[in-house]
């Protein structure tokens, strides 16, 4: 698919995005775009999961925050 397809595609999901904006990004930017507007504008149900594609910000637990910093 070429890039105005892509950005038409788009824009019939997104009719707020500007020609211009989107065209501004590279094509497989907007073809993980378009793959994430169809998966959202399917119907959801049990089966439907989100998969998380960068790692995971894990906050510290009690246990390795400190209580009270130390000053020198």
């Amino acid at each position: 698919m070429t890039k105005p397809e892509l950005i038409e595609r788009i824009r019939t999901h997104n009719r707020s995005a500007d020609e211009g904006f989107l065209a501004r990004f590279s094509e497989p930017a907007l073809i993980a775009y378009l793959g994430r507007l169809d998966r959202l504008s399917n119907r959801r149900g049990d089966a439907s999961r989100w998969v998380r594609r960068a790692p995971r910000f894990v906050a510290p637990t009690a246990a390795q925050r400190p209580l009270f910093s130390q000053a020198a």
